[in-house]
């Protein structure tokens, strides 16, 4: 059930009714789960249809679809979807959305990733099907407040630290000044939509303004420097530099998602293998796996179970290209007279990465264990 946008577990006859109506509406991207103790003969005999299956018991089925599923409903009382996730739970950056219905369809309730997940537009989306009531608990939308997960995820950033997003959304809750800091010109067009949020010039060197003897303070020692004086504690940040200084004290840091990975490799290489020279490559380098959208190699490697399960594992999409269009891609490249011989292009990973984002490399390969791996950017 990979790609999988919305699983449905129903519980009831009804449940099962209302479960049957959604994926007529959804279509492919709904995949339909029964419960064979309480679904009637004749809904069950819809699942010879594609896309809809029956079970037993929630756990044996559910961990597979937590790992696959962008979203769950639960046609059941909010008890049941609460006590079936617990034990999946791994935070709200790597949740699927969570929701529940009553099997009166009457309320539509997200439990888990309203915003990173999209289990509020979910909510709102399951509605509309059924006339019912999206029932949205979320502080930050109850009160007309910026939310900053929610902004990151509409124009493709990543968080750097998700703890963050509890900070800054009760500080605007309680009224105090959130900073907020582009410091990436090819950045400037992206706005927050709001006046609650104080704009701020960028520090990238506060020696010549510190009474600090640090070159870079410290937020320990941020009360001395001149350049933070003025700002608020804490704020929102914008930058495609992992190597930016903090802006604030309390820093609530965006990074575009624009990392194309290229990768080349032995046959057989494991997902776990191909994981950990591609870190040992993003670390050397300074650059966050948080921020890989994309991964490329040749077409030679698109059923590669590794690179497979390592693109499925990041969320990230996984393209391919044959030897003649990586030959074809414009730039400088490394060439191995070997690689060309083996797959007729002389360069997997770096070709691969810069055909998929139609940028420049951040850097080129890194080989390592039977595994080469490069990176190019996407500019915003």
């Amino acid at each position: 059930m990979q790609g999988t946008e919305l699983a449905v577990f129903a519980y009831t006859a009804d449940g099962a009714a209302l479960a049957l109506r959604l994926k007529k509406v959804l279509g492919e991207e709904c995949r339909v789960f029964l419960h064979s103790a309480h679904a009637a003969q004749e809904i069950h005999s819809a699942s010879s249809a594609g896309g809809i299956t029956e079970f037993t018991d929630t756990g044996s089925v559910l961990e597979q679809v937590w790992a696959e599923a962008n979203a769950i409903l639960f046609i059941s009382a909010a008890g049941i979807a609460v006590r079936a996730s617990a034990s999946f739970l791994r935070g709200k950056t790597q949740d699927p959305a969570v929701l529940c219905m009553d099997d009166t369809a009457r309320y539509v309730i997200p439990l888990l990733s309203g915003h990173l997940g999209g289990a509020n537009e979910w909510a709102e989306r399951i509605a509309a099907v059924f006339d019912a009531e999206p029932v949205i608990t979320t502080s930050t939308d109850r009160h007309g407040v910026f939310a900053v997960d929610l902004f990151a995820k509409a124009n493709g950033f990543v968080i750097e630290d998700p703890g963050m997003i509890r900070k800054i959304s009760g500080a605007l809750l309680a009224g105090e000044k959130v900073g907020w800091c582009c410091c990436d010109e090819s950045l400037a067009s992206v706005d927050p939509g709001t006046d609650a949020l104080v704009r701020c010039s960028c520090i990238s060197d506060c020696t010549s303004n510190c009474t600090s003897d640090r070159h870079l303070c410290s937020t320990s020692d941020r009360h001395l420097c001149k350049m933070y004086a003025d700002r608020p504690r804490i704020g929102v940040t914008l930058t495609q530099d992992d190597s930016l200084p903090a802006q604030f004290a309390q820093e609530c840091r965006l990074c575009p998602r624009n990392i194309y990975l290229g990768i080349g490799c032995r046959r057989g290489k494991s997902a776990e293998e191909i994981s950990r020279v591609v870190k040992d490559a993003l670390d050397a380098n300074g650059v966050s796996m948080k921020r890989v959208c994309a991964i490329a190699s040749i077409d030679l490697k698109k059923d590669e179970e590794g690179i497979c399960e390592l693109a499925h594992q990041l969320r990230a999409e996984f393209v391919t290209f044959s030897a003649e269009q990586l030959m074809e891609t414009e730039g400088e490249f490394s060439s191995s007279e070997y690689v060309l011989d083996q797959v007729g292009a002389d360069n997997v990973c770096e070709r691969s990465a810069v055909k998929a984002s139609g940028g420049e490399l951040v850097f080129g390969k890194y080989a390592k264990d039977g595994v080469t791996v490069a990176a190019a950017w996407r500019k915003i």
